[in-house]
């Protein structure tokens, strides 16, 4: 139903008792308010002009409606149509509009509701910014049906006119609308009646302005509506829309077209009230619509009008719901049918009504024609472009449509307006005629539950993206039917909806037949686990994707083990990102060349490389609250798995246990690059763990513990695990040792163990760690830099040193220790036999001549070459004095800074 008649239906239930809520409804037509010239206060345009009470006690009703104002309801239908602006009087009198904009901000009546109904665009300010907002969709397919089979009244017409319907989708699109449902009805009834060929009636309705069209040349071809009187109802029409009239008087019409209008149900008639006590009749088109169209067969086949006249009324409606401003006007849809008269279709038509030749008739055609070129020349708004593919559907000229469809930009977006199912229509006409691919934006609109099907068959559409929260599961199932017939969409996005089990069911059943897709995104629709592991079940089936997004959904870590296991599994995913509440799988699609080689190996029984031996697998499960029972499964996981470049465990709650468990499991699985187990509550003893845990595994490059900074990072040798897989697989099938081994023992391998807080009596058990870390894969770099260990620890740590084997560097700075410290040191270091190189570096020190003898002392012991740095904050002539003296007792000195 329409807007007015939903007005008047709930005004109907009320009375039936319907609306028990409500002890009073009132229902005011501002159509009928505009005849109120004068200033009024509510209880005048209730009591006087509305409904007088039975009693004749008017301020008891108005004091009853005050204590009960949140029982009480008015409905204002037509705000669109208000004329008069805000005007004020005394004793709290105003006009409709001012009335209005009191009750909606409680200044009358407060507490009481107040619903209104208007058009797209044309809400005045005075409607408060917090007032709820319904959008009206139009009809569905199922709603037509059941229109057509209430119009028709026998079961022949009914079965006849729904074969129609059915079989002309545009017919069917067009019927959305109730108001050109009602005419296209019409229109059947007069085609079959005349006994048309099945599929040929609907065939003769193309466009909203031949409907119409075919309405009027109904009335004419009985010869009740001459072209005389056509124009005069057209003259009428247009004066009404100019000084924003809807209903007109006696005077306004003359009787015969009166009674033409009436008969042909074209006019209706009512009373209203435009003062106290007086009632006269008015009279208005059936619809706003017909009015508009009956004003555009004036503009364009009466004489009096001039082209510059008629230019001015082609113009480009913007239909965004809030405005700071609205548009006045009646004239909504009076361009759409000028450009429907332009069409070469209703040329004899219009030379008929204009008694003009067809030169006259086409130049003014032309015109219109000519004023939507440069119209679609321009950088349009969202809302004004969908008028304008509404106006270029009408024309039906080809040579319009391909301009328009070539200047359309690579990207197209529509932004938080309303759109119903004709303006997808009107723009998938306008694609059908575009070379090139392009890619369409929805972001925040509001859409019509079944306008996805008007897209069946774009196969320009490369890139669709629809994010709204008013997109629910028809919405779903609509764009289901559309995505298997759009060939070349690459990338789908439906986000931000509310899309439940039921519209995920069908998209599970349509996106494998959409093998063409690159990328799916699916973020923040409320889907739950069972949706999202139907979805990730998917990927196997889409060849081509390189991207699915499910974040912002909820899931369990059930789901998330499962999504790994499905990453693990399915060949073609080189990269699963899981953080917090992003769930995202990257793919790697393997080429169709490369497919059909691979099945013609395995159809001639031919060895060929295991998948997960060629690719490279990145785990991120960052934040993820995984803790040490999940640790265990992802370990289990991740053995079965193919070789992985980099997994990231960083932000999870796996503590010192969970974190030991992987580590341990390391030299198992088949890690390339890196593991990142950061900030995951690593403590002073978890790090001795991971030392420990990290001794079999003999492709560790680098470990880099800092618990100041959560930093937990395993870094891998990729050459090396090469070369140690295919020394493996040689020992395996030859049985003698290759060269390889020599090159294992003979790898770097760094400990980094900084900021970790480690104080003197942790170096004991922090050097046994590091020593059965040591065990099978010698430690060449020792990195204890920004610790606590003062001289205690260094001097206990020069003691465990040697068991820690050939190091090729040890790097102490910054662990408040002093020159005792130092020497120590050194003397442990001169009795190391493997010391290749030792560099001495003592920086804003205290050097006096006693610490300087005994530097030297340790140092004449040291094997060279030798390099010391001396940055002294003084050298008074004593030490200067005994350095000299001491330096030839070191003949391995090389460098002395």
């Amino acid at each position: 139903m329409g807007k007015t008649t939903l007005a008047h239906r709930l005004h109907w239930r009320w009375a039936h008792g319907q609306l028990d809520r409500f002890q009073a409804v009132f229902l005011l037509e501002f159509r009928q308010l505009n005849m109120i010239t004068q200033l009024l206060t509510l209880p005048q345009l209730l009591f006087d002009l509305y409904l007088s009470p039975e009693s004749d006690d008017a301020d008891a009703v108005w004091q009853y409606l005050e204590e009960n104002a949140h029982q009480i309801l008015l409905i204002f239908d037509g705000l669109d149509e208000a004329l008069h602006t805000d005007s004020v009087g005394t004793d709290n009198a105003g006009s409709a509009l001012t009335l209005f904009s009191e009750l909606c901000h409680g200044d009358l009546l407060p507490g009481c509701w107040v619903m209104t109904t208007s058009r797209p665009g044309k809400l005045p300010s005075c409607v408060p910014t917090e007032a709820a907002m319904v959008y009206m969709w139009g009809f569905d397919g199922l709603r037509v049906e059941k229109y057509v089979t209430h119009f028709f009244s026998d079961l022949l017409s009914q079965e006849l006119a729904l074969k129609e319907m059915r079989a002309n989708e545009r017919l069917r699109g067009m019927c959305a609308i109730p108001a050109l449902c009602r005419v296209a009805c019409f229109c059947l009834r007069c085609s079959l009646l005349s006994g048309s060929s099945p599929g040929q009636s609907s065939a003769l309705l193309p466009t909203i302005t031949q409907l119409y069209l075919q309405m009027v040349k109904t009335f004419s071809s009985s010869g009740t509506l001459s072209a005389t009187s056509l124009l005069g109802l057209g003259n009428v029409a247009l004066r009404g829309l100019v000084t924003g009239k809807v209903i007109f008087s006696v005077e306004d019409i003359p009787p015969q077209l009166m009674a033409l209008g009436a008969v042909h149900s074209l006019l209706t008639s009512f009373c209203i009230r435009t003062r106290s006590g007086h009632k006269e009749i008015g009279y208005a088109f059936v619809h706003l619509n017909l009015q508009e169209f009956f004003a555009a067969l004036y503009l364009m086949a009466s004489d009096t009008v001039d082209k510059d006249t008629l230019i001015n009324y082609v113009t480009l409606n913007s239909h965004w719901v809030l405005r700071t401003k609205a548009k006045p006007g009646l004239s909504d849809h009076l361009p759409t049918f000028l450009a429907g008269l332009a069409s070469h279709t209703c040329h004899t038509f219009l030379c008929h009504l204009a008694q003009q030749d067809e030169a006259w008739v086409g130049s003014r055609q032309a015109t219109v024609i000519q004023v939507l070129r440069k119209l679609a020349s321009r950088k349009l708004t969202g809302p004004k472009m969908v008028e304008l593919y509404h106006y270029v559907a009408e024309t039906q000229d080809l040579e319009l449509a391909r301009f328009v469809a070539q200047s359309l930009p690579f990207d197209l977006s529509f932004h938080n307006f309303p759109l119903t199912r004709a303006d997808l229509a009107s723009l998938a006409n306008i694609l059908e005629h575009r070379d090139g691919p392009i890619h369409l934006d929805f972001d925040g609109c509001p859409l019509e539950p079944h306008c996805p099907e008007a897209l069946v068959g774009c196969g320009q559409v490369e890139n669709l993206s629809f994010k709204s929260r008013k997109c629910g599961d028809a919405f779903a199932e609509a764009l289901c039917r559309s995505l298997p017939t759009m060939g070349s969409l690459k990338m789908l996005g439906l986000t931000g909806s509310k899309i439940t089990a039921q519209g995920i069911s069908h998209l599970i059943q349509a996106l494998p037949l959409c093998s063409q897709l690159e990328e799916v995104s699916l973020h923040d629709n409320q889907l739950k686990d069972p949706e999202v592991l139907s979805l990730v079940d998917l990927i196997p089936c889409l060849r081509k994707l390189q991207k699915l997004d499910l974040s912002q959904n909820s899931f369990c870590m059930s789901t998330l083990l499962s999504s790994v296991k499905a990453a693990i599994t399915c060949p073609t995913v080189r990269k699963l990102q899981v953080r917090e509440s992003e769930l995202i799988f990257f793919l790697s699609p393997v080429p169709e060349t490369a497919t059909q080689q691979s099945g013609a190996s395995d159809a001639q029984g031919e060895d060929s490389p295991k998948e997960g031996q060629s690719r490279n697998l990145q785990l991120r499960l960052q934040k993820c609250q995984l803790r040490v029972h999940d640790a265990k499964a992802l370990v289990e996981l991740f053995q079965k798995g193919p070789r992985l470049e980099e997994v990231d465990l960083s932000g999870n709650h796996l503590k010192d246990e969970g974190c030991r468990l992987v580590t341990k499991a390391v030299s198992q699985l088949h890690i390339a690059q890196k593991l990142d187990l950061s900030d995951n509550g690593l403590s002073q003893t978890g790090v001795t763990y991971l030392l420990k845990a990290v001794s079999t595994c003999g492709t560790l490059e680098e470990l880099h513990i800092s618990l100041l900074t959560n930093t937990v990072v395993l870094t891998f040798a990729q050459e090396l695990r090469d070369q140690e897989g295919s020394f493996k697989r040689g020992a395996q099938l030859t049985g003698f040792m290759s060269p390889v081994t020599s090159e294992l023992s003979q790898r770097s391998r760094r400990i980094r163990l900084t900021h970790c807080g480690f104080l003197a009596e942790h170096t004991e058990k922090l050097c046994e760690a590091l020593r059965v870390s040591c065990q099978s894969h010698p430690l060449d770099h020792l990195d204890l830099s920004d610790n606590f260990l003062k001289d205690k620890g260094v001097i206990l740590l020069t003691q465990l040193l040697p068991r820690l084997g050939p190091l090729k560097s040890l790097n102490l700075s910054r662990n408040d220790f002093s020159m005792d410290a130092v020497f120590s040191l050194v003397l442990c270091m001169s009795s190391l036999q493997w010391l290749f190189h030792l560099e001495v570096s003592l920086q804003e020190c205290q050097l006096e001549s006693l610490n300087l003898a005994y530097l030297c002392d340790a140092l004449e012991k040291c094997p060279g070459p030798l390099e010391i740095q001396l940055s002294c904050k003084s050298l008074n002539d004593d030490s200067l004095k005994t350095l000299l003296q001491r330096l030839p007792q070191i003949p391995q000195l090389s460098q002395l800074r």
